[in-house]
């Protein structure tokens, strides 16, 4: 969006507000960062959108500046065993936003109110380490007293848990995909624009890349949207490595790599 500033309002700039997604390999060039606390690691992400390029125009923005906005309350323990929706902090346990782990946002406010002025990339590994590394999180919690040894127990558990569950869904790489097993179970999602898939089926089914018999594909609503097609999809080739078919004026091409569009 942009704004007017000045009493003749000829000086015009702009603001940008997003989610976490801008911290991550966006090319904006800021000259001021106004972001809510993150775990310091986040924080040096979301920084590396300040000053990106060379200017000689940023007048009283010459300095690139960060205000960090916390609670009104500056005590993190009032939402162990909570959450704050607003700004992504906490866990209770059923529930858990962006940055569940408080350790890692108290250790990180600590060191960002020792040390208000950083130099980057100068200062990256002494601030990723003394807010984040598993030997600090472990020394801290012990002075902040049981409640803290708690909510640190509960952390540990649940990187537990995750990491099973992680093992427990991942492939390996080596097994072909004619051996892997995937769920027979159907689906009927959505997108978020509440568009439906278009079902096509196949009077004659062929086989898949996982040596299947494919009788239906699930297309996409954007990948047809416009062709208003209704009817039967004509089968094209198969060169064995992907099954080709045409809807209306389209063809698409279904292979190991899932289903596109071609060109």
């Amino acid at each position: 969006m942009e704004a007017a500033f000045g009493k003749n309002r000829s000086a015009v700039g702009r603001i940008l507000f997003g989610t976490q997604t801008l911290e991550q390999s966006l090319d904006i060039d800021a000259d001021l960062l106004l972001t809510d606390l993150a775990p310091m690691d986040v924080l040096l992400q979301r920084i590396g959108r300040l000053h990106r390029h060379e200017r000689d125009d940023r007048g009283a923005f010459a300095e690139p500046r960060v205000i960090v906005l916390r609670r009104e309350e500056r005590d993190l323990s009032a939402l162990l065993g909570k959450v704050a929706e607003r700004h992504g902090m906490g866990s209770n346990g059923t529930y858990r936003t962006a940055y569940p782990d408080l350790l890692q946002l108290e250790a990180t406010l600590r060191l960002l109110e020792e040390c208000p002025a950083i130099t980057i990339p100068a200062d990256n590994r002494r601030l990723v380490e003394g807010a984040l590394h598993p030997e600090v999180r472990a020394a801290l919690a012990p002075t902040l007293g049981p409640a803290w040894r708690t909510h640190a127990a509960n952390r540990a558990t649940a990187a537990f848990a995750d990491r099973e569950t992680a093992g427990l869904r991942s492939l390996d790489l080596a097994t072909p995909f004619s051996a892997l097993a995937y769920s027979r179970g159907g689906e009927d999602a959505s997108t978020r624009l509440g568009e439906q898939a278009l079902l096509v089926d196949f009077d004659q089914p062929f086989t898949g890349p996982f040596d299947e018999a494919v009788h239906r594909i699930a297309i996409p609503a954007w990948m047809v949207s416009g062709t208003g097609f209704a009817g039967q999809p004509e089968r094209l080739d198969d060169d064995g490595d992907g099954q080709r078919f045409r809807l209306g004026d389209r063809t698409y091409r279904y292979d190991r790599w899932g289903l596109h569009e071609e060109r």
